[in-house]
């Protein structure tokens, strides 16, 4: 974890940027949950680490992970808007809504006052707004295992939450431990080959996104003990073709969907539009599974149980049991 030298000014710009810069190539159009996630980031490190006199008190959060992050560390009483997004928990769903990523109700927050508003990526109107206006603003990026624990740490510095962001960070940390050793004490010597797909038009098999190498997904992936057929691309979001999935044979296929409201028929025409490839090891063996939360596409304090609900699929395939949980 690090910080950044402070900058001096009237107007607080930090962008916190824990990871490689990314250039996203993805359609959000079905998955704008991720929309705010999945943007390239280019800017530089100038996070200023307020004095206690200078703590905000009054936040507005616009992005889901950012707000679960500031409840989990403590800090839900400095929050008064939020995202049409955010969801979770269920005392984000009393703070006053502030729009969406890419239609801020700039109404809403000139009336809420705040002194500091929190972002992800560049959101250049956001910044602009905040200029004109003379808020703070503040980009903290969490997209990542590493970068979602410094981004706790973080909040918890600018919040004046130290304890709740070490507390966090140990319970997310054990977590993760927790499914390795499990994983240890069920050595998989060939990882199962796993494709997941994200979003694609319905009823067919087209416009299908994927996460690849770098992405949060990908890494759930790899902890839950298998092993992506698209951790060879360059780009950690990108849209691929049936005959890509089909040359690379997958043994299982994840359906991954944020959506936590999906009827039994959309479940299972996720699974029948993929009937007619039975060269994929996964169509031929019944391995393809719809796996939905709401926290799935979201980079943040819950990622472990992303991992979890992997590792228990892969598991059972394993193991030729069910997981009891960990």
């Amino acid at each position: 974890m690090f910080f950044c030298s402070v900058l001096k000014s009237f107007l607080l710009t930090c962008d916190v940027n824990m990871n490689k810069s990314h250039a996203a190539q993805f359609h959000p159009r079905g998955i704008p949950l991720l929309f705010a996630f999945l943007l390239p980031v280019n800017s530089q490190c100038t996070l200023q680490l307020p004095v206690v006199s200078d703590q905000p008190q009054r936040v507005i959060s616009m992005a889901p992970n950012l707000t679960e992050s500031i409840f989990e560390i403590g800090a839900g009483e400095s929050l008064v808007g939020v995202t049409d997004f955010c969801k979770y928990p269920s005392q984000a769903r009393q703070r006053q809504s502030c729009g969406g990523w890419s239609n801020p109700d700039y109404e809403v927050i000139t009336r809420l006052k705040p002194d500091l508003i929190l972002i992800q990526g560049r959101h250049q109107s956001v910044r602009d707004f905040s200029a004109r206006q003379g808020i703070r603003v503040c980009s903290i990026m969490m997209d990542d295992v590493e970068s979602i624990t410094d981004g706790l740490v973080i909040l918890g510095e600018i919040l004046g939450s130290r304890d709740g962001a070490t507390s966090a960070v140990t319970k997310f940390e054990n977590r993760l431990a927790a499914i390795k050793m499990d994983l240890k004490s069920h050595p998989v010597h060939n990882p199962p080959r796993v494709f997941i797909s994200l979003s694609r038009r319905p009823g067919s098999l087209s416009g299908i996104m994927t996460m690849v190498s770098g992405s949060f997904i990908d890494q759930a992936l790899t902890l839950a003990g298998g092993e992506n057929i698209f951790n060879d691309l360059v780009h950690p979001y990108s849209q691929v073709s049936q005959e890509n999935v089909i040359v690379r044979e997958p043994e299982f296929i994840l359906e991954i969907r944020g959506d936590t409201h999906m009827r039994e028929e959309s479940r299972r025409d996720l699974v029948d539009d993929w009937s007619g490839l039975v060269s994929i090891p996964a169509v031929r063996n019944n391995r393809i599974h719809v796996l939905e939360a709401d926290y799935l596409l979201i980079p943040g304090p819950r990622f472990p149980r992303t991992v979890e609900m992997i590792y228990e699929v892969l598991y059972e395939w394993g193991t030729g049991e069910k997981h009891g949980g960990i």
